[in-house]
């Protein structure tokens, strides 16, 4: 079906360690990040990443780990469902990216309110 042959599989090649890194279907540049969690997302954090994830950094409320993961707006997304409970601290691009992440889907969403509001003000719609 597709004019180019596949690439073979590598020895090393482990689907369990691609599919944990990949966040849905969206390739993004592989990197491993550092995420300071509370003790409460222990659950999410061994279901995303397995129960080899290396803890470190353990204080009284949160913890760090760091994991390989694939840098995409789909990580991004995911990181932000955790609202307060979670946070990039490394790579500093990787958190300065995520910033910016948030920052658009915000200035996406008041813009989106603003046109909203514009529409029922002049009876468009």
């Amino acid at each position: 079906i597709l004019a180019e042959k596949r690439k073979p599989v590598t020895s090393d090649y482990n689907p369990q360690d691609y599919a944990d890194k990949v966040f849905g279907m969206y390739k993004g540049r592989q990197e491993n990040v550092t995420l300071r969690c509370r003790h409460s997302l222990m659950d999410q954090i061994i279901d995303k990443f397995g129960k080899d994830v290396i803890v470190h950094n353990v204080k009284v409320n949160t913890f760090d780990i760091t994991v390989p993961v694939s840098v995409s707006r789909t990580f991004y997304g995911w990181v932000a469902t955790f609202a307060g409970e979670m946070h990039i601290i490394g790579p500093a691009h990787v958190a300065n990216t995520f910033v910016e992440f948030l920052n658009q889907a915000i200035d996406d969403t008041l813009g989106a309110m603003e046109y909203e509001e514009l529409l029922e003000k002049t009876g468009n719609e």
